[in-house]
């Protein structure tokens, strides 16, 4: 059992990367060179997957207590504040959703993966508040979004969503079913 036991201490503590995922071992080397910045995300990650949970599941009261709790933690945190958003636009307070947003500012100054948060969050929470006149926009959001990470399913439904939304069902199917 202690061989075992040493063996498995010894392979985690090894520096290698699988699936692109790094080793406890590597991810101990690579935090001495990690900016601030990539800590201050990585610790709000909880947060964000757990309020888009909800989010999914309609459950937006819940989601509006994680969000809260991790801007306690994160409060500069720009994907917590956008999830806010989405929040509010589901609760029927579309223009003060897009105001959060706005406030951030130019999604394009942002690195690209938290542009593509954000994008999204702006097309879900005009999907949310179901203000059809923004719908176009949102459909080119969601695109954005999703040009910046291919192979992420949320930014597909949300598209297909927004296509439904607009009665296009050949093109929501395509991206339900991709």
């Amino acid at each position: 059992l202690g061989v075992a036991a040493a063996a498995g201490a010894i392979c985690t503590l090894f520096p290698y990367r699988s699936q692109g995922n790094p080793s406890d071992g590597l991810g101990v080397l690579l935090s001495w060179f990690a900016s601030d910045e990539s800590f201050r995300q990585r610790l709000a990650w909880p947060f964000i997957t757990e309020a888009r949970r909800l989010l999914l599941r309609e459950q937006v009261g819940l989601a509006e207590q994680v969000i809260e709790r991790g801007l306690l933690q994160h409060p500069d945190e720009p994907r917590l504040i956008g999830l806010r958003a989405v929040c509010q636009g589901a609760a029927g307070q579309g223009e003060r959703a897009y105001a959060t947003l706005e406030a951030l500012g130019p999604p394009d100054a942002r690195p690209p993966l938290e542009r593509a948060e954000l994008l999204a969050d702006a097309a879900w929470a005009v999907l949310s508040a179901r203000d059809t006149a923004l719908l176009p926009d949102a459909g080119r959001a969601a695109e954005r979004a999703l040009e910046l990470c291919p192979d992420d399913p949320h930014y597909e439904i949300l598209l297909g969503r927004i296509h439904l939304e607009r009665s296009h069902a050949h093109e929501a199917y395509a991206c339900l079913m991709s």
